[in-house]
């Protein structure tokens, strides 16, 4: 499988991360030092024009940032054919926004990852146009990365503010939890992996048990007990209107 990328930064360099074994890789970036760690970590072929990225690829990642899609898209739209399918990451650009710049009959998937998948654990949320030839196929490549949701492209906003942005929220909450546990005595390097592999646990276990978080709360809340006040004050904070409200504020923008 022939895969291009053009953008190799902190996402982009995640999502090459994980398709690498798998992929013959082509790269092209603006910024000499992507290229160099692509090249370096990912075995990449670099490019030298957005062109020479789709004409050496079957499967072609734009992973720029919105500001900069406007760059790249004269090159693009030139160097474009029906057969190459395009995987677009760009925040807020629509099916119907790549079908206006490469034509209607464009093989588009809308894909919204997170930098989790540089160790196989994304959560990606993807759709498709209707001109996708094989949409499994691009499913089985985003697989390399971690779980692969489709959706339909009018929930997309709200998946981006759920999976794109919620790594950032949880590093906060772990953060959180680790500064709460220097405070009680321990030592940086403890707290970190205390409240790191109290996250990934628990977020396992509402992927296995197949029960309901708020069930799997109660599991925990002894009556009397010590985590019951934990969760009251978390609530007397503000914690759950908080989160929901962090999700929410990332639409405001798309």
């Amino acid at each position: 499988m022939k895969v291009g990328m053009i953008g190799a930064g902190n996402m982009g360099f995640a999502l090459l991360t994980a398709m690498a074994p798998h992929a013959d890789l082509y790269v092209y970036d603006i910024n000499p030092a992507c290229c160099e760690r692509a090249s370096r970590c990912c075995q990449a072929h670099i490019q030298n024009s957005v062109a020479a990225v789709v004409d050496a690829s079957e499967y072609v990642i734009v992973a720029v940032k919105p500001q900069f899609l406007g760059d790249i898209i004269s090159e693009l739209r030139v160097s474009w054919r029906e057969d190459k399918v395009l995987i677009s990451i760009v925040a807020g650009e629509s099916l119907a926004d790549w079908q206006q710049i490469l034509g209607p009959q464009a093989q588009i998937a809308r894909v919204m990852p997170n930098t989790s998948a540089q160790v196989g654990e994304a959560m990606n949320t993807v759709c498709f146009s209707k001109a996708v030839a094989d949409p499994k196929a691009v499913t089985q490549l985003l697989e390399h990365t971690g779980k692969v949701l489709e959706i339909q492209e009018n929930l997309m906003d709200i998946a981006t503010g759920i999976a794109g942005c919620g790594p950032a929220f949880v590093y906060v909450l772990i953060e959180a939890m680790a500064d709460a546990g220097v405070a009680g005595g321990l030592f940086r390097d403890q707290a970190y992996a205390l409240a790191a592999q109290t996250v990934l646990g628990a977020a396992k276990m509402v992927q296995e048990s197949g029960q309901h978080p708020a069930a799997l709360k109660d599991a925990v809340c002894s009556p009397g007990g010590l985590t019951i006040k934990g969760v009251l004050a978390l609530e007397k904070y503000g914690f759950r209107h908080s989160i929901e409200q962090a999700v929410l504020a990332t639409m405001k923008d798309l």
